[in-house]
């Protein structure tokens, strides 16, 4: 019977497990990823941790192994074995001397490469020792990755590690940055899965860093093309968002023709405000001065085509008027904006905006007229330089009471700032 049994399993051909792995690795991924818990028992890690620290020394595999997933983990009134300037060097020393055993040796590897991925050398808490121990660990885990033990069936999680070696390098995240900007394929699910490296702190402001290097490397066409996805990517990041947003900006100076980007223009404004308030300079020197001159004139486009859009009254002359304004806006130095009751209270969308946009140039007319009889009373004013060098001050209006006056750099009688 057993020979027959024998017989009948040698003529069969070896089963595809593919299937089974790709399902295996699925659940790890959804209780954590395969780093998950791999290393040991939380207690047990910690009391290897314990040990070393006393002794400076790895008995065997097994407390090697312990100690190496245990890298970050910091007990109360000491420091996480990668901030401590004396232990950490010395432990990579200590599990040197198990490269002889491949397989252990694999696995103390993996242990460390969890610390490196988890540990994030640029937080708040992150000490001195500490940068220096994860540049440290990222070098020794670069040089030993080609020497693992990969006979037989090498684990997923190393295969992996073979395809994205740069995640090793000092450019880890690079070569992912345009791919995620202009596409929807994800390369980062298999570093997700394998070793749940994609959402780590570092990894993360990594990710997002090259997304916005690899768009302001992109030829004018691309970043046009590639623009709202950027704008998403910095809204969903506001402690990066700043910096970001600047190197946008620059760049998107450059373009040619530099048209306007209404969600570009938008996005800048609501972040730093008007760029040419005074108060709002600390956050507007950020990018070069063309740059906040280029934003500031989309932004006096968009007032003049909303007031003369939205609120005047005077339809029959709005383009003629629009057409003459937008041919001076890089001579406009201020502008003021003055709404009556209706205008001022009206609690559309669009209106909503345009209180926000103009904070800072915004007065109320409070003796405008019955909003009945005046339903969107206004007033604007501008402060230019004409091509010969005067300079002077024009007024736009829309059913406004005749002993109303703007004069910009205060507010006139009946009006109150908002």
């Amino acid at each position: 019977m057993a020979i027959a049994t024998a017989s009948i399993l040698d003529g069969m051909a070896e089963p595809d497990l593919s299937g089974i792995r790709a399902q295996v690795s699925a659940l790890r991924a959804i209780v954590g990823g395969s780093g998950s818990s791999a290393g040991g028992a939380p207690d047990r890690i910690r009391a290897a941790v314990a040990s070393f620290r006393d002794t400076g020394r790895l008995p065997d595999v097994r407390a090697a192994r312990l100690v190496c997933w245990g890298t970050t983990i910091a007990p109360l009134s000491q420091p996480a074995l990668i901030e401590d300037g004396e232990r950490f060097a010395p432990l990579l020393d200590e599990v040197d001397v198990f490269r002889t055993a491949p397989r252990p040796y694999r696995r103390c590897w993996r242990g460390l490469l969890d610390g490196y991925l988890r540990y994030d050398p640029d937080g708040a808490s992150a000490a001195g020792p500490g940068r220096r121990n994860w540049g440290l660990l990222r070098e020794y885990l670069n040089d030993n990755l080609s020497g693992l033990e990969r006979a037989g069936q090498p684990p997923d999680w190393l295969t992996v590690m073979d395809e994205h070696a740069n995640i090793l390098t000092e450019d880890p995240c690079g070569r992912y940055g345009a791919t995620l900007v202009e596409t929807s394929h994800d390369p980062l699910e298999p570093l997700r899965r394998e070793l749940s490296a994609g959402d780590s702190s570092w990894f993360g402001r990594r990710i997002f860093e090259a997304q916005i290097s690899a768009a302001v490397a992109f030829d004018d066409r691309r970043l046009r093309l590639a623009l709202p996805r950027v704008l998403e990517l910095i809204d969903a990041h506001p402690l990066l968002a700043d910096a970001a947003l600047a190197r946008v900006l620059d760049r998107y100076a450059e373009v040619v023709p530099c048209e306007v980007e209404p969600e570009l223009r938008d996005a800048s404004v609501y972040r730093w405000g008007n760029p040419w308030l005074g108060w709002n300079d600390k956050k507007w020197t950020q990018v070069a001065d063309g740059t906040r001159q280029m934003v500031s004139s989309w932004l006096k486009l968009r007032f003049i085509e909303t007031f003369f859009g939205l609120l005047s009254e005077d339809k029959a002359n709005d383009q003629r008027r629009i057409a003459f304004w937008k041919g001076q806006v890089e001579n406009i130095s201020d502008m003021y904006f003055a709404l009556g009751d209706a205008a001022y209270s009206d609690p559309r969308p669009d209106f909503r905006a345009l209180h926000r946009d103009m904070k800072g140039r915004l007065l109320k007319l409070e003796n405008g007229g019955e909003p009945e009889t005046t339903p969107s009373s206004c007033t604007w004013a501008a402060t230019y330089s004409s091509n010969s060098g005067r300079r002077g001050t024009r007024c736009s209006r829309s059913t406004v009471a005749p002993s109303l006056s703007i004069s910009p750099g205060a507010p006139s009688p009946g009006t109150r700032p908002h």
